[in-house]
């Protein structure tokens, strides 16, 4: 019956997820919404007026950064889905998540999305009822800039966003630098020795057809040499 319940929950929070962003990904503003009044006979959102109200309200309110929403639900399935795959052998299930850190990252990561989309993000031409970053990101944003600067305030949301980040996706910036890092180095060594290899072949290659021609070079001066007479 646990396993049961594992896999319902799973289930719920994919389907969940999936729901959220293809409601988000297929908003117009032609459909009817929460900011906004149409009387039309045809609803392009996926999910409906349902899905197109929805996605008015968050777009609304949080602008792009609503997808965060859509990256929660996701992480709670994989997590899920790790969950599962724990329980396969008896005694191997995964400790409990600490709650009030990932709270805390995600909530970190969407104050930062949002002051940065309202700060930087002016000159995207994306169909949202509002300009980017949405109510809560121009209520952010705009103080923040005037107290400390363009420059600033994008320097301050920017860590802001890498602690949320780390926080709530549970990864460090360092070992990921070191991974990538690693990667370029091993990267790098594989062309140089792919290149080197080359190299070698073709002055193989080059070697092999000089030795050739000097064979055939010989062949001809012992061919051309007359027989010697036996009496």
């Amino acid at each position: 019956m646990s396993k049961l319940v594992r896999e319902v929950k799973w289930l719920a929070f994919m389907f969940l997820t999936l729901a959220l962003f293809a409601v988000l990904a297929s908003y117009s503003k032609t459909d009817p919404g929460w900011s906004h009044a149409y009387a039309v006979t045809y609803v392009s959102n996926i999910g409906g007026r349902a899905g197109a109200w929805l996605a008015d309200l968050l777009f609304y309110i949080f602008g792009l950064s609503a997808y965060w929403f859509v990256v929660l639900l996701l992480r709670r399935a994989v997590r899920g889905w790790q969950e599962l795959n724990a329980a396969k052998l008896p005694g191997n299930e995964l400790p409990p998540e600490p709650f009030v850190p990932r709270l805390l990252g995600f909530g970190l990561t969407m104050l930062a999305s949002m002051a940065l989309e309202s700060i930087r993000m002016h000159s995207m031409t994306v169909d949202l009822p509002r300009p980017p970053g949405g109510v809560l990101g121009e209520l952010l944003g705009d103080p923040l800039q005037m107290a400390i600067g363009f420059t600033g305030s994008t320097l301050f949301l920017l860590v802001m966003l890498a602690i949320g980040t780390s926080l709530f996706l549970r990864f460090s910036w360092l070992t990921l630098s070191e991974q990538v890092g690693r990667f370029l180095e091993l990267s790098y060594l594989r062309l140089r020795y792919r290149r080197e290899s080359e190299e070698d072949r073709r002055i193989g290659e080059q070697a092999a057809e000089e030795r050739e021609e000097m064979v055939e070079e010989e062949r001809v001066k012992i061919e051309d040499v007359p027989p010697v007479p036996i009496y």
